[in-house]
């Protein structure tokens, strides 16, 4: 196929045709909805496992100094990129009929974000370095920028396929991207034992994507401004938001190599990253499908509905992930990681138990973006602050990485009376009624977790990792039998109403 420039409409129907969805366009919307998430969730799955692959490998050349060198230079990076992040698929998404020019404006806007972050982090590169007291951040830094300034000029044209529920070219780009990041860090870490293994994979990821996106829509892309309104509407309180967000976010590891070791930084680091594993995988990916599905409701109430059934859904099988996790954090660390990170278990049982109570403020960015009310995400990310900020800068001051987890769990706990909130105002839908979405998988959560964590009948002993491995597994599926009985018998006793627990049942049958 040539590179060539043609007319938004051609373009529309001729991605159409490439990225019809298996069984063409008239499978019902759930149904399409469904598949499209599912192919989402399995690049960002397969891309996580191939991270956690390299993470391991990485965990056995590199020290948790390493590591901590690297989040350091790493927290500077994404906190600039969140800073200037610009929703453009989410914009691209709202409209049926994307044209030439708005493609284009969104290919240059992402160009602009890429050059202006990278002259930012260079910039920033040398007091950082001095403000941690590890001159070698500067070049870890200079080199990482580069990685913004490819996600930015990716192929905005990928977002047609979103648009049709065909997701499988995403799932490609994911587990291809992270297939060449793990073969750059392994090489590195195996050849010279260095730091430079992480930066390696950090910026073979973004390139790898880039490269593919333009394989699988070879368009040659022009810079221009001229649909530049279309996408301004979003952008002011976006920007704002987001910056409240980098804040609440990285604030932590802004802060914590100022007052403990790079070491135990980096076992912090690391629990926090495997922590999002869950989300990464599963939450992400789910943006854009979510989106898509919220964008054919026009009725509020019934937007409503379907935002509390999403809750629901979220709390019943991402909860699961966590609270084994927390649960087993200490056998995790040690077959995956080695006795040297089990410092990491405690800190990763807290995490757990913070995302699950986060689980329901989840859904709320796709509902904003599709009502185009994003100042409800700036209220929620300003009440984060207020709360997180102060706290983390007194708890991290006194107590080190417990009054980071403590500060965390006060913001979660905070955020969502906000979000319940929010979502009342946007779609009608009562406190109680969201809260009944959720509360009974959360109930049987807190029930099994603390059954497993505080009675199990497994001990985890000793250094022998097949014994762990075995117990932990036996443990792991005794977990998912009695979350499962719990959650169906407070199901029954509530009535049996139509919620998450009736789709999951459904499909069990159905399978």
């Amino acid at each position: 196929m040539s590179v060539n420039h043609y007319s938004g409409h051609a373009d529309a129907d001729r991605l159409e045709e490439v990225g019809k969805p298996v069984g063409g366009s008239r499978k019902p919307l759930s149904s399409r909805a469904t598949s499209a998430g599912a192919w989402a969730i399995a690049g960002k799955l397969g891309a996580k496992l191939i991270d956690l692959g390299t993470l391991v490998i990485l965990a056995r050349y590199l020290t948790p100094a390493d590591m901590g060198l690297i989040a350091m230079a790493m927290t500077a990076v994404l906190i600039i990129e969140a800073i200037l992040d610009l929703p453009i698929a989410a914009a691209l998404l709202r409209t049926q009929n994307p044209t030439d020019d708005m493609f284009d404006t969104a290919f240059t806007l992402g160009v602009i974000r890429g050059l202006v972050i990278g002259l930012i982090l260079g910039i920033l590169a040398w007091p950082l370095s001095q403000f941690y007291g590890y001159p070698e951040l500067a070049a870890v830094i200079g080199i990482l920028s580069l990685a913004p300034a490819m996600r930015g000029m990716a192929n905005p044209r990928m977002i047609v396929f979103a648009q049709h529920f065909d997701l499988r070219r995403d799932c490609a780009i994911d587990v291809a991207s992270k297939s060449c990041a793990f073969l750059a860090a392994v090489t590195v870490a195996i050849v010279f034992h260095s730091h430079w293994a992480i930066v390696a994979a950090i910026i073979a990821t973004p390139l790898a994507g880039l490269i593919l996106s333009f394989t699988f829509v070879p368009v040659a892309p022009r810079l221009t401004l001229v649909e530049w309104r279309f996408f301004s509407s979003i952008f002011g309180w976006n920007t704002l938001t987001q910056f409240i967000s980098a804040l609440n976010w990285q604030l932590e590891r802004l802060m914590l190599p100022r007052f403990i070791p790079v070491a135990p930084f980096g076992q912090f680091t690391v629990a926090t990253d495997i922590s999002a594993i869950p989300h990464q995988a599963v939450v992400q990916p789910l943006v854009k499908p979510l989106v898509a599905t919220f964008a054919r409701f026009e009725d509020k109430k019934e937007l409503g509905i379907i935002y509390c059934q999403v809750v629901g859904g979220y709390v019943l099988f991402l909860g699961l992930a966590f609270m084994i996790m927390g649960a087993l954090a200490e056998p995790l660390i040690a077959i995956v990681f080695g006795p040297q990170w089990l410092s990491a278990a405690p800190i990763l049982t807290w995490l757990a138990i913070i995302n699950i109570i986060a689980i329901p403020l989840l859904p709320l960015v796709p509902l904003a973006l599709r009502l185009n009310q994003m100042h409800f995400l700036t209220i929620r990310m300003a009440a984060e602050m207020a709360v997180r900020i102060p706290l983390t800068l007194v708890c991290i001051a006194l107590y080190g990485v417990n009054g980071a987890l403590v500060a965390q769990t006060a913001a979660a706990l905070a955020v969502l009376a906000i979000v319940l909130w929010s979502v009342r105002e946007m779609t009608g839908a009562s406190v109680i009624a969201q809260v009944a979405a959720f509360i009974r998988p959360l109930t049987s959560l807190a029930l099994t977790f603390a059954l497993f964590r505080y009675a199990s009948p497994f001990q985890f002993e000793g250094q022998d990792i097949f014994a762990h491995l075995w117990r932990a597994s036996a443990a792991c599926a005794l977990m998912i039998a009695c979350y499962g009985g719990l959650t169906a018998a407070l199901w029954g006793l509530a009535g049996r109403p139509e919620g998450a627990e009736t789709y999951a049942i459904r499909r069990i049958f159905r399978a």
